[in-house]
C-alpha cells in the first residue's frame, strides 16, 4: 500500500512538473516497429486494421496507367521493389534522366529507389488519409560514445530481429505538441526489455573491442 501510494505522488509530482514546465505528455501504446533504419531510428504502426484496409484499396491501382509527370512531394501507390506489393509512397527526389525516383514508404518508413513505371495515383478515397507510421528515436543515447559502424549494424539487427512481428509496448512522448516523431522512453517486446538488451549488447561488444585493441 505504501509502495503503491509513493507511486502515485511521484506520477502526480511528474504530472505536475511536465504542465508547469509545459513539456508534451508520455503516451503508452501498444505498437509494431515496421522499420528499422539505424539503431536509434525506427517507425511503430499503431493501427494495423487501417494499414490492411488501405492495402485492400490499393490492390486496384494495378491496371491503372503509369504516372507520367511525377511531383516532388506528393504521395503515390508504388510498387516496392523488394515486396512486389503496392503502398502509399511519398515521392522524395526524381531523376528523370536515369529512371530513378526516391520514395518513402509512409505506411512503414522505409526509403527505396523505383522506376517511373511503379508510380500510380492513389484512389480519392485513401488520398487524404495521414501516414500510418510514425518515426521514433530512443530519448537516451544508447552509448555515450558514437558508435562503430560495426557495432551500429549489430544493434539495427537487434532491434530489428526482437521487435518482428511481435506486438510491442511503448512509452513514448511527441517531439512537440502535435508532432507525428516521438521519443520513446521505454519499449518492451513481449517481456523483453529491448533498449535494456540493446545497452547490453553496445556495453559488451565495445568491452570486446576494447580488450583486443589494448
Amino acid at each position: 500500500m505504501k509502495k503503491t501510494a509513493e507511486h502515485l505522488f511521484v506520477r502526480l509530482i511528474d504530472a505536475d512538473i511536465n504542465k508547469l514546465l509545459r513539456l508534451p505528455a508520455s503516451i503508452t501504446e501498444e505498437v509494431h516497429v515496421s522499420f528499422v533504419d539505424i539503431s536509434n531510428r525506427f517507425w511503430i504502426q499503431k493501427n494495423l486494421q487501417a494499414i490492411e484496409e488501405i492495402q485492400k484499396t490499393l490492390q486496384s491501382v494495378k491496371s491503372a496507367p503509369p504516372v507520367t509527370e511525377p511531383n516532388i512531394g506528393q504521395n503515390y501507390a508504388v510498387l516496392h521493389p523488394l515486396y512486389q506489393q503496392w503502398y502509399r509512397a511519398r515521392l522524395e527526389q526524381s531523376e528523370g534522366l536515369v529512371d530513378c525516383h526516391s520514395v518513402t514508404f509512409m505506411d512503414y518508413g522505409d526509403v527505396q529507389k523505383v522506376p517511373l513505371s511503379a508510380l500510380r495515383l492513389l484512389p480519392p478515397m485513401i488520398r487524404c488519409i495521414p501516414p500510418m507510421s510514425s518515426l521514433c528515436s530512443f530519448r537516451q543515447p544508447l552509448s555515450p560514445l558514437p558508435l562503430d559502424p560495426e557495432i551500429e549494424e549489430r544493434l539495427r539487427n537487434e532491434l530489428r530481429k526482437c521487435t518482428e512481428g511481435i506486438l510491442c509496448r511503448v512509452v513514448m512522448f511527441p517531439v512537440k505538441k502535435g508532432s507525428d516523431r516521438f521519443l520513446v522512453d521505454s519499449l518492451f517486446a513481449g517481456s523483453t526489455d529491448v533498449i535494456d538488451n540493446l545497452k547490453s549488447s553496445c556495453n559488451s561488444t565495445m568491452a570486446i573491442i576494447r580488450y583486443w585493441d589494448s
